[in-house]
């Protein structure tokens, strides 16, 4: 038995050696410097990141899509188009001016998703279903990320330490993003969100979702208050998707595997 236990204690030496001492740091920490037991919490908060990734995108791409809509029926309203990200230039000018420089940016990333289709050099072999199909609005909507959500929502003011405070990140930003925010973009949220809490909120759960995607720990955080956030947000712009996803959550199951607490 004594051999097994130090040939153990030598192989989680190993495996800590080649994920990384700097890495394992705050796990060893965690468990006053265990190896076995830092390699265990390791183990769970991948489980943990990994269960996070469904809520995570059934909430990005719930959110985007109903975005979209309500940009895209908005701007059809007001003389524009409803595919309203291939002809930004017809956007009101808000719309326009918040976002125009950016869709240039995501439409590049789209021809170059398109470019893969039409020549074949994806990860399949087969001609993809839309080889030559031309860009869609829905092309670029997908390459927007979460953060960039963000854009369309005004954010509390900067609060100095003097107490004075001032429009944030700007005042003529500041100015548009409230104008969006009232003429359209609150109507992707029929429950009523408070905008600065809501912009908040997206900006901490980017962060959390780029967390996850650098592999970095998450089980120091307080991750149940970013499934809650996810929840509400998911149930507020797309309530049926909420419930169906709440009907086989893995998190309330993988919060109970906690090595910590076994």
């Amino acid at each position: 038995m004594a051999r097994k236990s130090r040939g153990q204690a030598e192989r989680d030496q190993n495996v800590l050696k080649h994920i990384g001492i700097d890495r394992m740091h705050s796990y060893l920490v965690e468990v006053q410097e265990h190896p076995g037991r830092a390699l265990n919490l390791y183990r769970w908060n991948a489980e943990l990141s990994s269960s996070f990734w469904p809520l995570i995108s059934v909430t990005e791409v719930s959110l985007r899509n109903t975005f979209d809509e309500c940009l895209g029926q908005w701007c059809q309203d007001n003389g524009g188009h409803r595919d309203w990200l291939l002809y930004i230039d017809q956007a009101p000018s808000d719309l326009k001016n918040e976002f125009g420089g950016k869709t240039q940016t995501f439409r590049s990333r789209a021809d170059a998703a398109k470019k893969i289709r039409d020549t074949g050099t994806g990860l399949t072999n087969a001609p993809h279903r839309r080889q030559d199909a031309p860009l869609t609005n829905g092309d670029i909507l997908s390459q927007i990320t979460l953060g960039e959500w963000g854009n369309f929502i005004p954010s509390a003011p900067r609060i100095f330490d003097d107490g004075s405070t001032a429009p944030f990140p700007d005042p003529t930003t500041a100015q548009r993003r409230e104008q969006l925010w009232n003429q359209v973009i609150r109507q992707a949220f029929p429950d009523g969100e408070n905008p600065h809490t809501l912009a908040r909120d997206l900006d901490r759960l980017r962060l959390f979702r780029n967390r996850i995607a650098h592999h970095e720990p998450i089980f120091a955080i307080n991750y149940r208050r970013y499934r809650n956030d996810l929840l509400r947000i998911l149930g507020s712009v797309a309530p049926p998707v909420q419930e169906w996803y709440t009907s086989t959550d893995p998190l309330p199951a993988v919060f109970k595997n906690d090595p910590r607490i076994s």
